[in-house]
C-alpha cells in the first residue's frame, strides 16, 4: 500500500483550510490519475479522483494495482473509483490538482489505510510555512572574456542542452539556528533555478551581462534567519555567482556577496558554501554556521598533495623553486628563493607541479602559455561588454613587445648624440622581428614601437639633466619610499668587514660642505637636514657579479642630499663603490663625486655618477619597493588569510578588497616577469642575480613591524 501525499506542485502541502492548493485543474483533467509526490524525501503515488465540481477533487492512497480493496467506503467514493481511468502524467514535470477533503473521506482513510492521521500532520505544518523572496544575479561563461590564445575556434557552450536533460543549478539555505531535534544545522529543501536557458530579456543587463533569476522557496515559520546556502552546479560549464539576496516575510533583506566562480558539483571535494554578509568572530559563530564556518577553513587549506586544478579552492604554501628553467636552457638555472638561510623568501602559492627531471629542486613550469595554478575566484574575471578586449599586461608585453625589444637590444645600435634617443619619442622605431614567442603573429612582422614623452622633457628636452629635478624624483618619482633622514655621519656599512673592509663611507664633511650654505656637517645632521639614498649595502656584495656581463657596468651607491633654505633638495655627493678584488684583503674601493665642477671632465662624470644611481634606483624600486614590498610579502598574508580566517570572520572581510588581483599578478610575473629571461632580467642592471638582491634585502632589511604607515616615516 502506498501512502497519501499532497504537496505544492510536487514538493509540500498546501495551508488553505482543508484544501489542497495544488497545480489549476481543469475538466480536461476529470478523469482518475495515479500520479507521484514527494512524502518528505520519498517518493509517492496517489490516486486523484475529481467530483463532479469542476476544480475539486478528492485525494484516496492507492496499491500496487490500483484499485480500492477491503474497509468500508462511501458509496460517492465507491462510484468515483468505478469511473476512473487512468491517466498519463509527464514525467519530466508531473502535474496536480485540488482536491477537496471532507470529515468522511479523513475517517475512511484512518479505517480502511491508517493514514489519515499523516494527512493532517501535513495540513498543521504547511499552516506553518512562510514564503522567501530569493534574488540571485550571476552572469553566465558565454559572457566571460576568454583569452584568445586558450580557446580554439570551436567553443561551446553547454548550458541548454544540460537543462533539457534535467542538470540544474540548485541550491539549499542554512538557518543560523540549530535543529532542537537533531541538533545540526537547520537547512530549507533544495530549490533549482529554473528558466535558466528562457531569461527574460528584463532580467539581463547588456552592460554588465548580469543575469538576475527569481525563485521563491517555503520553510517552515521557525526556520530562523539564513546564514548560509549551499549550491550545486550540476552544469558542465562554470558561472560566476555575483550575489544573492533574500527578502524575509518582515520584509528585512540578507544580502549574500558572492563574487564567485562555481563550477559542476564533481569539480569539488565538498559543496560550495556562501555565507551572508553578517559577520561573527569565532565564539560569536551562531549555532546553525559553526560546523560549515569549520569545514569551510578545513576544504581552503586541502591535504598539500596532489596538482592544483582550475577549479580548485585550495591555499597552500611552496617556496619560490620555480623562477629558473633548465629545461629550456642551462643558463636558466636559479636558486631556490625561501626555505634556506642564504636565500630567505616570502612563500607563494603551492601548484603541485612535478619536479624537474634535470633540476630536482625546482618544479616544472609547465606548458609556455600555460598560466600558473591560482584559486579560480583570485584570477582576474573579464566579463564582455561592448566593444571591450583585454588581455593580460604582462602576458602581452611577454609574448609581443618583448620580441620587439629584444631585436632593437640586438643591433647594439650606439646614438650619436641625445637628439636621436629623443627620437624614440617622436617618431618611435621600426623593427623587423621573428615572432616566434608570439602564437598568434606571422612569422615576420614590422613592429613599430613608441614610446610616450615624458612631461619631465616636455618643456625642455634637457630638464631631466638638472640636479634639482635628479632630487624631486627621489620624492616625487616611481620610487619615493627609498630616501631616509641622515641620523649619524660618517655613514657606515652594515656588511662584514672581513670581506668588505673598513665600513665608513668615503664622503666627508670636506666633500659636501661647500654645499650645506653655511652649515657644517654636525649640524646640518642634527638639524635634519640631510638625507642619504642608500643603496651600498644591497648592490655591493654582488657588483662583481652584474660586472661579468660584457652589457652591463653597475656600482654600488649612496647619494647625499641636502634640503636648502628655501626647501628645495639638492644632491650634494655621490659615492661610487666597487668590491674587494677576490683574495685581496683590503677595503672597497670608493669614489666619491659631487657637483658644480668647471672642469668639463669632472662635470660629465657627475653626471654619469647620477646615472649610475637612477640605474640601481631602477632596480630596486622594481625588485625591492614594488615586487618584494607590495607583492611577495602578500602573497603568503593572502594565503594564511584564507587558511585561518573564515569569510564570516570581520577581519576576512576587512582584508580580501585590499587582495583583490594580486595573486593573479604575481602568478603571471612568475611566469615572464621574474623568472628566468623575463622581462626584470632583460630590462634592468642586475640582470639574472636580480631576485637575489631581492633576496638579500629580505634577509637583511625586512621587518613585518616596519612596513606600515606611520611606522615606516618615522623609521626613514
Amino acid at each position: 500500500m502506498e501512502r497519501i501525499v499532497s504537496g505544492m506542485s510536487t514538493r509540500q502541502l498546501p495551508s488553505t483550510g482543508m484544501a489542497l492548493k495544488l497545480n489549476p485543474f481543469t475538466r480536461a483533467a476529470a478523469a482518475a490519475e495515479v500520479r507521484q509526490f514527494h512524502f518528505g524525501r520519498e517518493p509517492v503515488h496517489v490516486r486523484i479522483i475529481p467530483e463532479r465540481r469542476v476544480g475539486r477533487a478528492v485525494v484516496v492512497a492507492c496499491d500496487s494495482s490500483h484499485t480500492h480493496k477491503g474497509g468500508r467506503s462511501s458509496s460517492r467514493r465507491s462510484r468515483s473509483l468505478n469511473q476512473a481511468t487512468s491517466a498519463s502524467v509527464s514525467a519530466s514535470r508531473p502535474q496536480t490538482v485540488p482536491a477537496q477533503m471532507d470529515v468522511e473521506l479523513i475517517n475512511t482513510l484512518c479505517e480502511d489505510h491508517g493514514i489519515g492521521n499523516a494527512l493532517l500532520d501535513f495540513q498543521k505544518r504547511e499552516s506553518h510555512l512562510q514564503e522567501l523572496k530569493i534574488s540571485i544575479e550571476l552572469c553566465k561563461k558565454e559572457y566571460f572574456v576568454v583569452p584568445k590564445a586558450m580557446v580554439g575556434s570551436d567553443l561551446k557552450f553547454y548550458d541548454q542542452e544540460d537543462e533539457a536533460l534535467g542538470k540544474k543549478v540548485c541550491f539549499q539555505l542554512v538557518s543560523i539556528e540549530d535543529d532542537p531535534e537533531t541538533g545540526r544545522p537547520k537547512q530549507s529543501s533544495v530549490v533549482a533555478i529554473e528558466r535558466w536557458a528562457e531569461v527574460d530579456p528584463e532580467d539581463h543587463c547588456p552592460s554588465t551581462n548580469v543575469t538576475k533569476f527569481e525563485v521563491n522557496l517555503k520553510v517552515e515559520s521557525d526556520f530562523g534567519t539564513p546564514g548560509a546556502l549551499i549550491l550545486k552546479n550540476f552544469h558542465r560549464d562554470e558561472f560566476l555567482l555575483k550575489a544573492v539576496s533574500i527578502k524575509l516575510p518582515d520584509k528585512s533583506t540578507v544580502h549574500f556577496p558572492c563574487d564567485s566562480c562555481v563550477y559542476n558539483t564533481d569539480q569539488y571535494a565538498a559543496d560550495r558554501v556562501f555565507f551572508s554578509n553578517k559577520v561573527y568572530l569565532p565564539q560569536q559563530t551562531p549555532a546553525g554556521l559553526k560546523l560549515l564556518r569549520e569545514q569551510e577553513l578545513i576544504n581552503m587549506r586541502g591535504d598539500g598533495t596532489g596538482l592544483r586544478k582550475e577549479a580548485d579552492r585550495i591555499y597552500d604554501y611552496a617556496e619560490y623553486n620555480d623562477l629558473g628553467d633548465v629545461e629550456q636552457h642551462e643558463s636558466f638555472k636559479r636558486p631556490v628563493l625561501g626555505g634556506n638561510d642564504t636565500f630567505p623568501y616570502p612563500r607563494r602559492m603551492r601548484t603541485g607541479r612535478p619536479l624537474s627531471e634535470i633540476d630536482p629542486v625546482s618544479e616544472h613550469r609547465g606548458e609556455m602559455y600555460a598560466k600558473f595554478y591560482i584559486p579560480r575566484d583570485e584570477r582576474v574575471t573579464l566579463v564582455q561588454t561592448e566593444g571591450l578586449e583585454q588581455e593580460d599586461a604582462i602576458e602581452v608585453a611577454s609574448r609581443k613587445m618583448m620580441p620587439a625589444l629584444f631585436a632593437l637590444y640586438s643591433t647594439q645600435v650606439e646614438y650619436q648624440s641625445l637628439d636621436q634617443a629623443f627620437d624614440l619619442f617622436r617618431t618611435g622605431v621600426i623593427l623587423s622581428t621573428d615572432s616566434g614567442c608570439a602564437p598568434d603573429c606571422e612569422a615576420k612582422a614590422e613592429t613599430v614601437v613608441t614610446f610616450r614623452r615624458p612631461k619631465v622633457i616636455a618643456a625642455h628636452d634637457y630638464a631631466w639633466m638638472h640636479d634639482e629635478e635628479f632630487a624631486r624624483q627621489v620624492l616625487a618619482g616611481i620610487n619615493p619610499v627609498a630616501i631616509e633622514r641622515v641620523r649619524e655621519f660618517p655613514l657606515r656599512s652594515a656588511l662584514d668587514t672581513t670581506t668588505y673592509g673598513n665600513s665608513l663611507s668615503a664622503i666627508t664633511g670636506k666633500h659636501i660642505e661647500p654645499f650645506l650654505e653655511g652649515f657644517d656637517v654636525q649640524t646640518a645632521v642634527a638639524e635634519q637636514k640631510l638625507f642619504v639614498l642608500d643603496y651600498h649595502d644591497v648592490f655591493l656584495p654582488f657588483v662583481n657579479k652584474i660586472n661579468e656581463s660584457p652589457t652591463s657596468k653597475a656600482y654600488a651607491t649612496r647619494t647625499l642630499f641636502y634640503t636648502r633654505n628655501d626647501g628645495t633638495l639638492i644632491p650634494v655627493a655621490i659615492e661610487l663603490s666597487l668590491p674587494p678584488c677576490e683574495g685581496n684583503n683590503q677595503s672597497a674601493m670608493k669614489l666619491v663625486v659631487t657637483p658644480r665642477s668647471t672642469d668639463t671632465a669632472k662635470k660629465w662624470t657627475w653626471e654619469l655618477a647620477k646615472a649610475h644611481v637612477l640605474a640601481n634606483d631602477a632596480g630596486y624600486h622594481q625588485l625591492v619597493s614594488h615586487w618584494l614590498r607590495s607583492h611577495a610579502v602578500m602573497e603568503p598574508v593572502i594565503i594564511a588569510t584564507h587558511r585561518q580566517l573564515s569569510p564570516l570572520h570581520p577581519i576576512h572581510q576587512a582584508l580580501v578588497h585590499h587582495f583583490k588581483d594580486t595573486l593573479d599578478i604575481n602568478a603571471a610575473a612568475r611566469k615572464a616577469l621574474v623568472n628566468a629571461g623575463g622581462i626584470i632580467e632583460k630590462c634592468f642592471t642586475p640582470h639574472e642575480i636580480s631576485m637575489q638582491i631581492s633576496s638579500t634585502w629580505y634577509k637583511y632589511m625586512w621587518r613585518f613591524d616596519e612596513q606600515a604607515l606611520p611606522v615606516d616615516l618615522l623609521k626613514r
